[in-house]
């Protein structure tokens, strides 16, 4: 079983959301994907097949408002109070440039969260996820029944794994008992109801990280229409459709191997040196020095939001998506 440093993050509304961090090397982040999946100390995917990336990565994970750790956090559900929250355990994490794993419902609010801070994914990984909440099927039908049966918890909760967790086979009861106790059916049906009209289908194009859209076509929620959509409109996006009947393995090997390949996805698109200011030269000397960004503004006397904003305009000059491939960029053209 994973063993979590449990912490807590600042949310700009004065409360905390509470995450944990396990094993060291680049950062891998991952999302609830609904508050009633936010008990990530319970849930037994998050021991029982995700916690493999604590073995290789520092894997961060964090507990929705309402739920798990943050079960006593004012809670916000907006597109931009999910995205905050990721802002928020970045920061606390001092996570200069991360993996982003989303699924679900916070789809809309990680895609936002990745076209607004392109310097700091470095790649960004959407299971069964949309970009706009009304693209789902039986969307209307579900939240009926879900208001429905919203005093019976047990049958909520029974319903919620059936609905939204594809293929937990055995392990669907552990599952629901986790669900049950990760928070209450207010905070579950508050949840959904404000995700249902959350729309980042505008920031797409925005999202240059290399992507990976996971799809199962056996879920009953998201049909393959959406990712193929979504597909279309990133820039370095790859769709792999996947079952994961019982167990959710498949899903991590498919990111690992993408994780291992995501360098060869990022490539120049300048084969001479790019038009660079004198000052992101200055900024890519230290980048490829090994300088992180907090070094790299006290040497330059910048603040750290000024070099990530150079860092992205230079990942956009060069046409590159994470500070490795930049680095080899610089190599190859003489830069640093």
């Amino acid at each position: 079983m994973v063993q979590f440093d449990i912490r807590y993050a600042a949310l700009p509304n004065g409360s905390h959301v509470g995450y944990g961090v396990a094993g060291r090397g680049p950062a891998f982040m991952f999302t609830p994907g609904t508050v009633a999946f936010s008990d990530f100390q319970h849930m037994p995917w998050i021991h029982e097949e995700w916690g493999v990336m604590a073995d290789s990565h520092t894997f961060v994970v964090y507990d929705h408002p309402g739920g798990g750790t943050s079960r006593q956090a004012l809670a916000d559900y907006s597109l931009y109070g999910l995205e905050s929250e990721i802002a928020a355990v970045a920061d606390a994490a001092d996570l200069e440039e991360f993996v982003l794993f989303t699924c679900a419902g916070d789809s809309p609010s990680a895609i936002k969260y990745a076209a607004d801070n392109a310097s700091r994914i470095s790649a960004l990984i959407i299971a069964n996820g949309w970009a706009r909440a009304r693209d789902r099927v039986r969307r209307d039908e579900a939240m009926e029944y879900f208001r429905a049966i919203q005093n019976d918890w047990d049958m909520l909760a029974e319903a919620t794994i059936r609905l939204m967790a594809t293929g937990m086979g055995s392990r669907g009861q552990r599952t629901a008992s986790a669900v049950r106790r990760a928070t209450t059916p207010e905070a579950f049906i508050a949840f959904q109801d404000a995700v249902a009209d959350h729309d980042a289908s505008s920031f797409l194009e925005q999202v240059v990280a290399p992507t990976l859209l996971l799809h199962s076509p056996s879920n009953v929620y998201v049909p393959i229409s959406v990712p193929e959509a979504m597909l279309r409109r990133m820039p370095n996006a790859q769709l792999v459709c996947i079952e994961f009947e019982g167990t959710m393995k498949p899903l991590v090997e498919a990111t690992q191997r993408f994780l291992s390949n995501r360098d060869g996805l990022a490539t120049s698109a300048t084969t001479g040196p790019a038009e660079l200011t004198d000052r992101q030269c200055d900024v890519l000397r230290h980048l490829v020095a090994g300088a992180t960004n907090a070094e790299i503004a006290a040497a330059l006397t910048l603040s750290q939001r000024t070099v990530a904003r150079h860092l992205s305009d230079i990942y956009g000059k060069i046409g590159v998506h994470n500070r490795l491939a930049a680095a080899n960029w610089a190599r190859e053209h003489g830069v640093g």
